[in-house]
Order: C-alpha cells, then sequence, then structure tokens
C-alpha cells in the first residue's frame, strides 16, 4: 500500500521560463535553485517544498483560474501596496491583468496572471478566522522573512501558502467534486468545486432559484453571485481579439449556467454580466477568461451580490430575508 506523507512539489507549465522566472523572484520572493535546458525549480524561503516549472510552447494554452498558487502576506495593507506595486509594472512584467483587491469569507487578496498564462495570488487572512477555527487560515510559517529580503515593494510574500486544482467528478459526469483539502506544514493544496448551473428560464430571463448568497460554511449550499464590469484597458484600435471571439465565449458560459446575463451599456463602456459561482475564485476564473480581459485588452471589477428578489419571486420582509440568510 502507497502511503504518502507529505506534498513534496508541485508542477507548472510556462511560455518562457525567461519571461516567468523574473515574476517569481521579483514579485512572489521565490529563489531559483536549479536551471537547466526547459526546466527550474524554484522554491520560496519558507516553505519546504518545491516548485518545478516547465518551458512550454509560445503557444502553450493558458491556464484555468482554478490551476493557480498563491503566497500569503503578513497584513492587509500589504495586499494594496501588492496591487500598486505590480498594476504600476504590468508591463516591465509582461503581467496580462491584475484585479483589484477583494474581500473573501476573512480573505483579502490580488490576483494577477504571469506572461506564462498562469494566475497568481496574493493573499492576507484576518486573525478573526484563526479565532473560528479555520485552519487554513493559520500563517503557514515559523519565522518571518525579513523585510531585507524582499526590500522596496511594501510587501513581502511570507510563504508559498497554496496551490489549487479543478479535478473532474467521474462519478457523476456531470460536474466537478473535490476531495478534502491535501495539507502539509506549509502549504496546503485546495481542490475547488465548481457546480454552477442555469435552473431555467422564461422569455428569454433567467429564473433564478434559492436566491441570495448561500454562505461556503455549509456544506452543500455555496451558490454566490457576482457582477462582472469590463471595461477597457488599452485603445480599441489595439484589439485583435473579434466581437464574434467574445460571443462565442459567452455563449459557452451560458449554455454551463456560469453567467446568467450579459450585455453592454449603450455607450459600449461597459460590458457587464451576471455570474453565479461557487466561491469568488471560480468568479474571477470565470470573468478573467473572457477572450476580451485574457488577451490584456480589457479588465474586470468583480461585485458579490446578494440576490433577493428576481421576476416577483421574494423574500419581500424583513423576515424572510432574515430567516432566509440565517
Amino acid at each position: 500500500m502507497i502511503r504518502p506523507v507529505a506534498l513534496k512539489r508541485g508542477h507548472y507549465e510556462c511560455k518562457s521560463l525567461d519571461e516567468t522566472l523574473p515574476v517569481l523572484t521579483d514579485l512572489l520572493a521565490l529563489e531559483v535553485v536549479r536551471r537547466g535546458p526547459g526546466e527550474a525549480v524554484a522554491r520560496h524561503p519558507n516553505t519546504a517544498w518545491e516548485l518545478v516549472v516547465h518551458e512550454g510552447e509560445p503557444e502553450a494554452v493558458d491556464k484555468p483560474h482554478l490551476h493557480h498558487y498563491g503566497v500569503r502576506v503578513e497584513d492587509r495593507e500589504e495586499i494594496d501596496a501588492a496591487y500598486e506595486y505590480i498594476r504600476e509594472r504590468k508591463e516591465r512584467y509582461g503581467i496580462l491583468r491584475v484585479s483589484r483587491p477583494h474581500e473573501n469569507h476573512y480573505a483579502y487578496s490580488v490576483y494577477f496572471r504571469e506572461p506564462g498564462g498562469n494566475d497568481w495570488e496574493i493573499e492576507y487572512y484576518d486573525r478573526e478566522a484563526v479565532e473560528r477555527g479555520q485552519k487554513n487560515a493559520v500563517n503557514p510559517w515559523t519565522e518571518k522573512l525579513p523585510e531585507e529580503r524582499f526590500p522596496g515593494r511594501g510587501y513581502v510574500p511570507q510563504a508559498l501558502s497554496h496551490g489549487t486544482r479543478e479535478c473532474d467528478d467521474k462519478a457523476d459526469g456531470r460536474g466537478r467534486s473535490a476531495g478534502p483539502p491535501v495539507r502539509r506544514r506549509r502549504g496546503v493544496v485546495r481542490v475547488q468545486r465548481p457546480r454552477p448551473e442555469l435552473v431555467g428560464a422564461l422569455g428569454g430571463a433567467a429564473v433564478l432559484k434559492g436566491g441570495g448568497r448561500t454562505p461556503a460554511s455549509r456544506p452543500g449550499e455555496t451558490t454566490m453571485w457576482f457582477l462582472a464590469l469590463r471595461r477597457a484597458a488599452k485603445p480599441r484600435e489595439e484589439w485583435n481579439v473579434s466581437l464574434d471571439d467574445h460571443l462565442s465565449w459567452m455563449k459557452r458560459q451560458h449554455e454551463t449556467g456560469k453567467i446568467i446575463l450579459s450585455g453592454p451599456t449603450p455607450d459600449r463602456k461597459l460590458g457587464i454580466y451576471l455570474i453565479r459561482a461557487d466561491s469568488r475564485e471560480e468568479a474571477e476564473g470565470v470573468a478573467g477568461s473572457d477572450p476580451y480581459t485574457a488577451a490584456g485588452f480589457c479588465e474586470f471589477e468583480l461585485i458579490e451580490w446578494e440576490l433577493h428578489q428576481v421576476m416577483g419571486a421574494g423574500p419581500f420582509s424583513a423576515a424572510e430575508i432574515k430567516a432566509r440568510s440565517s
């Protein structure tokens, strides 16, 4: 019988080591411990397991958002500093997109996509999460990395904190599933479970049942709603993604129930869509996969929305709202 005792390493494909490794070292505090033809091994000073970075072809497929790694900082203010630092250096490091910092279940974090087509998260966890028994919120380091090791950024990634993977559920063949998180002394692999579904339609408008936000702490009840506001990041004359490319992608999102409503403002300055997801991470992945955004021509803002009423369906009293949220 095989008895695994530790998580030893993770693997990671990029398009060019010369483009990706500076992102890992300069923005995430990883160190390259070995490098050979087409492959490098990186490690954070406070994290025992290794990240093996493989160089694929320039045309290597961008990875889904749920396949990402993350580092953690000690203080909340560092997330805002990280966002500003990375945003100001997007062109220098070839960053494809960077999201605004956002809250999610005691976490405050920022996501960005490096030029190799992989997403990274820089996260902070509120102390209250630890007090409430949220084990993955415990800081995964024993000694702080001093600022002298990572100066001038306004933030210090203290550890490589997690990797996330999306897996197929071959048992039912319809959705996604996840087993329990795989924990290690200084690293957590989180397996996400996206299960969005379209529950009905009437006259071209979606009929959404069980609206509002269902707390993720309740097993089996994790539906959340998000408004995605997409705006141009570069002049339109530079765009080389067609409207048909965007609409083909949008059709697939509607068919799978990930996006329920969509359309632009009359002046075409904003594209707006309603996303149904099990987590903010999943919603980030959906919004970020829009061809306009994935190519770096647009950026998006994600607003979590508590959906209460739809086409005459309640609740329409304070008591009903209280009962639903309790």
